[in-house]
């Protein structure tokens, strides 16, 4: 299961909506996850944002990105 949540978050004069995202991991993958990250410096919160952007140039055509940048 996938939970998704709006989020309005306050950045100077401009509103940007944010959405939670909440996926099903294995306890034992994650923690092994947060302990090597961090032996590597990494931060997975900005690992993932990373990877969420990466996904979004992928798959979202440049005119949609275009359009939603520039709202």
């Amino acid at each position: 299961m996938i939970e998704i949540s709006n989020k309005i978050i306050k950045k100077e004069v401009e509103l940007k909506e944010f959405y939670k995202v909440s996926i099903p991991f294995s306890n034992e993958k994650l923690k092994a996850l947060h302990k090597f990250s961090k032996q590597k410096n990494m931060n997975l919160d900005t690992e993932i944002l990373k990877f969420l952007e990466i996904l979004y140039q992928k798959t979202v055509p440049k005119m949609i990105r275009d359009y939603i940048e520039g709202i």
